[in-house]
């Protein structure tokens, strides 16, 4: 379980916010509702959240920017790993062409097992039916 660090980095639009944390979770919250529609995480905190239409570019850099006891001239970059950030750019310009520009994870339907990947998580999950359940 993760611990809430605050909200580090935020934009809105007219229908939908995007968070990053302290705790390296970026959010996209649907303000009609009121709810969380889906999450991602990555290790370090969110410094850079921005979107538009068509795109969602997430920037995450950790606090401790020199690892203890590693030099940069180090050939064995194992031991700077944990303290590499990470930028993500994801590009939804293919699907923009349809249904409003709303991003593909909030498109999912009830036909679909799942409506992520990688890291990616639904907020809300579907549920599953199965069989015939016996009435009171």
């Amino acid at each position: 379980m993760l611990t809430h660090l605050g909200v580090t980095s935020v934009q809105a639009d007219d229908w939908k916010i995007v968070s990053g944390g302290g705790e390296g979770l970026v959010c996209v919250w649907e303000m009609r509702m009121g709810a969380k529609l889906w999450e991602m995480h990555n290790r370090h905190p969110v410094r850079h959240v921005r979107f538009n239409t068509s795109t969602l570019v997430t920037a995450n850099i950790p606090d401790d920017k020199s690892p203890r006891g590693a030099c940069i001239t180090d050939d064995d970059l194992t031991a700077h790993r944990r303290h590499r950030g990470v930028i993500c750019h994801y590009d939804f310009s293919e699907d923009a062409l349809s249904q409003d520009h709303i991003l593909p994870i909030c498109r999912s339907d009830y036909t679909e097992s799942y409506g992520y990947n990688y890291n990616i998580s639904l907020a809300v999950p579907y549920d599953r039916l199965s069989g015939s359940h016996p009435s009171h």
